[in-house]
């Protein structure tokens, strides 16, 4: 019987080689779109906060399975299919934060692609420069990693940009132009976490605890604002500070255990780029990919 039906739906389709076409094109759509989402990508980079690295207008090749790729939680992070939802204004919910298993780690001062947050219009492409379980310091713009200076990361000063008065970053934007994404400009001043950074200067930061799964902490008055955002944000558990106690879902608690993997991320131009001094830790879930090298340099002038 199965047999049958098979034989049919092939003397349907040589008969109908317009149908025949129109399979082959889905197929070749779908394709692309599994091979785009869940291994390789293309991103076009107008920004100067990872200069000498990444110039303005390159477009690099992001590597998605080498951490593992992170399943899209909408439509609407899917090419070609994100057109049509975002013409007819609808959406669908996948599943949230769903990532598959990668052949290797993230590694300190890899170059990455990410989301800086929840809000997946929009990603970041820095430079990875300490991992769940570090602390991390800035000195007089000299980077500290657990008490020792990051020898590997070096601090680079343009004349140019020494004259700009404001911090002036892109932010990659999942909009397409057809394989190559866009990126828009936002920007943003205050410097994370706000309670605590008064005192800091982008060149003067920390030292600040990045958070590792299954570590535990002891809750005092200033941790407690430097971690309240990620537990309510990424842990999706409502901790509140009341008469010099935290709670947890109306628990008293003295110590909280995390439960994921952050990493802390900054432009190779330091003085113009918004990283992780601003909007914080990143999860391991919202990173996409490895920035593995630049496939077309200065793009526009090509």
């Amino acid at each position: 019987m199965m047999l049958l039906v098979q034989v049919s739906i092939l003397f349907f389709l040589k008969k109908n080689r317009y149908l025949k076409s129109l399979l082959v094109f889905i197929s070749l759509i779908v394709t692309i779109s599994f091979f785009r989402v869940l291994i390789l990508d293309l991103y076009l980079v107008p920004s100067s906060s990872m200069i000498t690295s990444i110039q303005p207008n390159d477009i690099i090749l992001v590597n998605k399975l080498k951490y593992g790729p992170r399943l899209p939680n909408s439509i609407l992070e899917i090419p070609w299919l994100n057109i049509y939802f975002k013409t007819t204004q609808n959406n669908i919910n996948l599943w949230k934060d769903e990532k598959l298993a990668g052949y290797s780690n993230i590694n300190r001062n890899d170059i990455v692609v990410f989301y800086p947050d929840y809000n997946t219009k929009s990603v970041f492409v820095k430079r990875c420069i300490a991992f769940s379980g570090d602390t991390l310091s800035i000195f007089n713009g000299v980077v500290s990693i657990n008490k020792k200076i990051d020898h590997n990361y070096l601090i680079k000063h343009f004349k140019h940009l020494a004259k700009k008065k404001e911090i002036n970053e892109t932010i990659i934007s999942t909009k397409r132009k057809g394989n190559i994404v866009k990126i828009e400009f936002k920007h943003k001043k205050t410097l994370f976490p706000k309670v605590i950074s008064n005192h800091w200067t982008i060149d003067n930061y920390g030292p600040i605890y990045i958070p590792k799964k299954h570590t535990t902490i002891k809750l005092d008055s200033i941790n407690f604002f430097t971690y309240k955002e990620i537990i309510s944000k990424y842990e999706k558990k409502t901790i509140i500070k009341k008469n010099n106690l935290f709670f947890i879902d109306s628990n008293k608690i003295k110590y909280y255990t995390f439960t994921k993997n952050y990493f802390f991320i900054m432009g190779d131009n330091r003085n113009n780029s918004i990283d992780s001094r601003f909007f914080g830790f990143v999860p391991e879930e919202n990173i996409l990919g490895k920035a593995e090298f630049v496939l077309y340099p200065n793009f526009k002038k090509l």
